[in-house]
């Protein structure tokens, strides 16, 4: 998986969270929600049609629309963009909405979040939306909740001691995730999704030596979560490449992603060979990388 600043966009939010987005609501909103399912909407003004996390649900006997937002850098247009979103979630669905930024950032969250203004009786805005600093909340508070979802947070939180302990604190966060009473299976789903979450915060060396034998001990790649997250990265990253016509991007990508699943570097023959191949050849060993149990199998698709 990818490890650059801002790389819990290249899977979506529904494949990191799962069925358990209403979690995030109840948490983190303070407030209870049952019911949650999606919302289908595109929005008409903004250049990404599409908005993170877009729900309703029930809360209180009334039904309402709850939309998320996750940043990973300040925006200072922030209050604008929730504002017509709430505009157009309104329209489309005739609900009251209610609104969270969810802030996943390095530093310090500096995003106003409100827009106020009164001109007598005849102009008045008063519009206010929640943000939630992860990076402010203490490790131990977030560590009580005793929930696998919201414990891949964990590398984000406690943003002073992250900073002072580094591999240390990183280290800790997958510990506990190891030693949480949850299943297997919900473990490695933790782990898969705090490694995406720690690559905003973190160096991709830190990540690398924290992560490597902790996948392995979680014989992760038998988890279908991971599967999912991982074959989403793959498939975003393709997309990213042809989309930009650029087929040394995706061979340097399928590079990467290979060191990745057998923890070692490439030949440089393999490196060779990988950059000389077609696009379809390219796309024919992303689809397949689970299924490549060996660095020899590798042959098998190389033309």
């Amino acid at each position: 998986m990818a490890k650059q600043k801002g790389n819990v966009y290249d899977v979506t939010v529904k494949d990191l969270f799962g069925n358990g987005r209403e979690v995030l609501v109840n948490y983190f909103g303070s407030i209870k929600v049952e019911q949650a399912e999606d919302l289908k909407i595109e929005f008409s003004r903004f250049q990404s049609k599409r908005s993170d996390l877009v729900m309703k649900g029930q809360m209180e006997g009334h039904t309402i629309a709850m939309h998320i937002e996750f940043q990973s850098s300040n925006d200072r247009n922030m209050r604008y963009r929730m504002l017509r979103y709430a505009a157009e979630i309104g329209e489309q669905y005739a609900l009251p909405v209610y609104q969270m930024v969810i802030y996943l950032g390095r530093k310090e969250p500096d995003m106003v979040d409100e827009i106020a203004y009164d001109f007598g009786t005849t102009n008045r805005l008063d519009y206010r939306y929640k943000v939630v600093d992860i990076g402010g909340i203490a490790y131990e508070e977030l560590k009580a909740s005793n929930n696998p979802l919201l414990y891949s947070l964990l590398p984000l939180t406690d943003r002073q001691r992250r900073k002072t302990e580094e591999a240390k604190f990183l280290k800790r966060c997958i510990k506990d995730i190891i030693d949480a009473p949850f299943k297997m299976e919900e473990k490695r789903e933790t782990v898969a999704r705090a490694e995406v979450f720690a690559g905003l915060v973190f160096s991709e060396d830190i990540i690398g030596r924290i992560f490597e034998g902790v996948e392995r001990m979680l014989n992760l790649e038998e988890s279908a979560g991971y599967r999912r997250i991982f074959k989403k990265g793959v498939e975003k990253g393709v997309k990213k490449g042809v989309e930009k016509g650029v087929e040394k991007g995706k061979a340097d990508l399928i590079i990467k992603l290979l060191q990745k699943k057998f923890g070692t570097a490439l030949s440089g023959d393999y490196i060779k060979k990988i950059k000389k191949q077609n696009d379809a050849t390219l796309d024919t060993i992303a689809d397949n990388i689970f299924e490549i149990s060996d660095i020899g199998q590798l042959n098998d698709y190389l033309v």
